[in-house]
């Protein structure tokens, strides 16, 4: 099946950076820079369409284990899946999209009958004299996903071998998958079991054991595919938590009062991370519900915690408003907003405008602030608590 031209084809093997932008984003952590690289309308176009043939055959060509960027599939509901275990072993693969080379697509036969070689080569950009996934691509996760299927199905044999290994009396091992379940507690079970799943490059096991060495060593024996594989695993982000230790993945709290409710929950310190990032935004007199980058924490957020989605929006709705940033209309019609405002305009006597500065700041109890005519601190600056 041929989905680009050759012409498009022949272009891109001539003259390939006139079909990219390519800039740099600031990453989530704040240490150092993320490259872009964002396809001409054009070119992105066709790689929207070869995108939808694999999402119509997702489940044919990566592991169902894999559960990021995958269309129908609930990620939410994957990560409940391991709430409550007695471990977590959580890894990060570093330089994920540059590390996946058209050598080892072309090498995944499952892929072969929807795209062939000059079609993966359009999905493909040259970076360091190498044919490598680009960042901003609609293709690349979806590629990245299927790329990495043969990591997958070698983590998932290792487990089947460890837990036979492990549980030498009951039998051979097995691994366990639906856990999210009131049986869970009633039914008996071996003193190992065990539980992976990767969200593009983060890969995490669950597991039960009475030993850490035994876990320490599923530990090192998963670096060892990961590096096995062509990938190098990020040691800095390379965790193990038992289950007396916060466990946290991809935003979730794993265990905890939301994991007793089987009902994982988006990190209050990512919130906060959101909210100074939009505020930072409208300090420069900006939109940043405009930023695709961070409309896309907004919706993240929105799906799996609607309460503190509605605290993103107050917050940067008020900063806006003090600002003088003109606030959009679909964020005014939500009624918290409404209230935050109005309540606002009431503790400045009836919404008089004042000439004064506007920056916003935390206490040391870490409650926000901004400063605007409300209240009156010990050093005479007027705030309002948000």
């Amino acid at each position: 099946m041929r989905i680009f031209t050759r012409e498009l084809y022949n272009q891109l093997q001539d003259d390939e950076d006139s079909l990219y932008n390519t800039h740099f984003i600031r990453k989530g952590n704040g240490r150092g820079v993320r490259r872009i690289d964002e396809p001409d309308p054009e070119l992105k176009r066709i790689q929207k369409f070869a995108l939808r043939v694999l999402n119509q055959h997702a489940r044919l060509l990566v592991h169902w284990r894999a559960c990021g960027c995958i269309p129908r599939l609930d990620v939410r509901e994957r990560v409940m899946q391991h709430s409550g275990w007695e471990w977590m072993i959580s890894t990060d693969i570093k330089d994920f999209y540059p590390t996946v080379t058209f050598d080892m697509l072309a090498d995944i036969p499952r892929l072969r009958p929807y795209m062939d070689g000059e079609d993966i080569r359009c999905c493909l950009r040259t970076i360091n004299n190498e044919q490598v996934l680009p960042q901003g691509s609609p293709t690349s996760p979806m590629l990245a996903n299927i790329a990495v299927i043969n990591l997958d199905n070698a983590v998932e044999n290792m487990l089947q071998r460890w837990l036979g290994d492990m549980n030498q009396e009951g039998g051979a091992g097995y691994l366990i998958w639906e856990v999210a379940n009131n049986r869970r507690e009633r039914e008996p079970r071996p003193a190992y079991r065990a539980l992976f799943s990767r969200y593009m490059d983060d890969i995490i096991i669950s597991c039960d054991s009475p030993d850490r060495a035994d876990v320490e060593r599923l530990k090192d024996n998963l670096l060892e595919l990961v590096r096995n594989h062509g990938f190098t695993p990020n040691i800095r982000k390379t965790k193990i938590k038992p289950y007396y230790q916060k466990q946290k993945w991809i935003g979730f709290s794993l265990n905890g009062r939301d994991a007793m409710r089987n009902q994982p929950h988006v990190d209050k310190r990512y919130v906060n991370q959101v909210i100074d990032e939009g505020i930072e935004v409208v300090m420069r007199r900006g939109n940043p519900f405009e930023s695709r980058s961070w409309d896309g924490k907004l919706e993240y957020i929105r799906y799996n915690n609607v309460g503190r989605y509605n605290r993103v929006l107050r917050k940067v709705a008020l900063s806006m408003h003090l600002q003088g940033v003109e606030i959009p209309e679909w964020v005014m019609a939500y009624d918290e907003v409404e209230r935050a405002l109005t309540a606002h305009e009431r503790r400045v006597g009836g919404g008089e405008e004042e000439d004064h500065e506007v920056r916003p700041f935390f206490d040391n109890a870490g409650s926000f602030y901004m400063y605007s005519s409300s209240n009156t601190d010990a050093g005479g600056n007027t705030y309002t608590i948000i």
